[in-house]
């Protein structure tokens, strides 16, 4: 059978809407009924990879519905990725593959069952510290309403081909990396992550950058942050440049994060001028897989959605034990590389507040809210004193070799085709493992 006919008997299957959430706060009828025009993969949270599976997911796809009872790292992740353009959240048409469109994504649910999660960002939302991240989303109320929205936003030729799926899956976590041949700075033992915005250049939000990084130079540590130019990042860099301390930027290739490169750095992956050493993954989730490989503590300072998708994947990690979160110091002991909130201009409270309205203390557990940088400075000390940092080798390929040994999961191109298949052997696996 040839290529073409294969796509055409493809082209009559049922779209697949990928719904995380908890099935049963929809009503029966209208499951029944949505099932009989697509094809519903449901993931409440418990599947045993929560984190890693989620490209997974999205990508066999054609529309997302979130319910309120998704797990926060996925919610983030949903609009964290959209609003960078991820090829994995566009659909293309099957006959005009040049044609993309964004995948229908639905936050389904009555307005005051979103309610807490609203008024997580309000502080940051009032301090410019974020994009306009939530257009990428639709919140809609009634189920129905859902279900024409998503039958609108969809192709008029729907394409199950998954090459593209494959293509990605086969590229290294790491697409770019320079070095400042220049920069005659010494790495130190110790590094910390900071998550931080791109948005705002608020004076109170790049003074505590500076801070930080003056903290840093206290305790002998490198600087890494997400890679951007402007804002909290930017001041990380030049702060830690002038007192020449070594600085990694981490962020996104163009394959990724076409809206990022698209817009803030000229169409073209270049490494930033105050920084000692530049790399570029594919994706939000593996620019965080890489962060964890290099680091002995991660802070986050001033920022927006995407520092509370780095804050919820890493927490999530910590909660279930993963080895990327913990690493041996100098004596020999594995620890937890432990997490910071700052929380001096109180944009961290309404997160807080929306963790516990959601009965999630496992992941408020794993974070160390401190109210200012004085705090932090002596938590942080205290525990490279106990716990002295040694020099962190880079995992190489960590999603293409580690992260299968770690959790279990056959490489993506060995996966079946079907998007049910790949959710009937997560529950399987759940249920017996």
């Amino acid at each position: 059978m040839c290529i073409e006919m294969i796509r055409e008997e493809m082209m009559t299957h049922k779209p697949t809407v990928q719904v995380f959430g908890n099935l049963n706060d929809l009503p029966t009828d209208f499951i029944q009924e949505f099932c009989s025009d697509f094809e519903v993969i449901a993931r409440s949270g418990g599947a045993r990879d929560p984190i890693f599976s989620f490209q997974t997911e999205v990508s066999c796809a054609h529309a997302v519905i979130a319910l309120p009872s998704a797990h926060p790292f996925t919610l983030m992740t949903v609009i964290e990725e959209a609003a960078v353009q991820h090829p994995f959240l566009f659909n293309r048409d099957a006959k005009n593959i040049n044609e993309r469109k964004q995948k229908p994504i639905v936050f389904l649910g009555e307005e005051k069952s979103w309610r807490s999660f609203h008024e997580s960002f309000q502080e940051m939302k009032q301090q410019g510290l974020m994009r306009d991240s939530f257009d990428v989303v639709r919140f809609i109320e009634h189920p129905r309403e859902a279900k024409e929205y998503i039958q609108a936003g969809l192709p008029q030729h729907l394409e199950f081909d998954r090459s593209e799926q494959f293509y990605h899956s086969r590229l290294p976590n790491v697409l770019f990396r320079e070095i400042n041949a220049a920069d005659r700075v010494k790495q130190r033992d110790g590094t910390i992550a900071f998550y931080g915005s791109a948005s705002s250049n608020a004076p109170q939000h790049l003074e505590r950058a500076e801070r930080a990084v003056e903290m840093c130079q206290h305790l002998g540590m490198n600087v890494l942050h997400g890679g951007g130019i402007s804002s909290v990042m930017g001041q990380l860099s030049k702060s830690a440049q002038e007192r020449s301390l070594y600085v990694v930027g981490v962020s996104v290739d163009g394959i990724g994060a076409p809206g990022i490169v698209g817009k803030e750095l000229g169409g073209k992956i270049q490494r930033p001028e105050n920084v000692s050493e530049y790399i570029a993954c594919k994706s939000m989730i593996h620019r965080i897989e890489e962060y964890h490989n290099r680091v002995n503590a991660n802070i986050a300072l001033d920022g927006g959605i995407g520092s509370t998708q780095e804050v919820l994947m890493t927490a999530t990690l910590m909660s279930i034990g993963h080895s990327a979160v913990s690493n041996k110091d100098r004596h020999g002991a594995q620890v937890l590389k432990p997490l910071y909130l700052v929380n001096e201009g109180g944009i961290w409270s309404g997160f807080e507040k929306y963790l516990r309205d959601r009965d999630l203390g496992v992941l408020l557990e794993q974070m160390q809210i401190v109210p200012n940088m004085d705090r932090l400075e002596i938590s942080l000390g205290e525990h490279f004193r106990q716990h002295p940092p040694v020099a962190i080798s880079p995992r190489l390929d960590l999603r293409d070799s580690y992260h299968r040994q770690a959790h279990g999961i056959p490489n993506l191109d060995t996966l079946p085709a079907s998007p049910y298949s790949i959710q009937q052997e997560r529950d399987e696996e759940r249920l017996n493992p």
